[in-house]
């Protein structure tokens, strides 16, 4: 029983060190503070800046936008209009290693802040998926899409 009990408290701590020393994890929640922090201040070139000069980003809209420049371009027309004073929470989700300089993780986000036509608050729920590459001694955005989910046709409704 003290074996088991030595097993379980190494793997637990292993798993928690093991979390908190990860350097492509940490890498991306700067990534991912960095996005946030600029966000919140309404700064398109803080927000460009995470992704790579060459990145192609797919937005909710499906609009497809390839490079830095057109990227920052969109946030401030964006953040000038329906993204005004809003902030975005970020949840990374699950993440695989496809080299050592290039992952690709999924995730979560929350826009709060943001109101529809008619003035009323409005907050937005969807997923990403992100493709992520070495660049400059951390990690940036090479490729982003961005989706909020639509029930299927036909499919019930939560809690019916």
């Amino acid at each position: 029983m003290r074996t088991f009990a030595s097993i379980v408290a190494f793997l637990l701590v292993s798993t928690i060190s093991g979390s908190a020393q990860d350097p492509a994890t940490q890498d991306m929640q700067k990534v991912i503070d960095q996005y946030t922090a600029a966000w919140a201040k309404g700064d398109a070139k803080g927000v460009a800046a995470v992704y790579t000069e060459k990145a192609i980003r797919v937005d909710v809209e499906g609009n497809v936008l390839v490079g830095r420049a057109e990227i920052q371009r969109s946030f401030e027309q964006n953040f000038a209009g329906f993204l005004k004073g809003t902030t975005i929470r970020i949840t990374a989700g699950r993440q695989a290693s496809v080299r050592p300089e290039v992952m690709v993780v999924e995730g979560t986000y929350e826009v709060t802040g943001a109101k529809d036509p008619s003035g009323k608050p409005l907050t937005v729920k969807g997923r990403y998926l992100n493709t992520m590459v070495r660049e400059g001694g951390g990690l940036r955005v090479a490729s982003n899409a961005s989706f909020v989910p639509q029930p299927s046709p036909g499919a019930p409704m939560s809690g019916q």
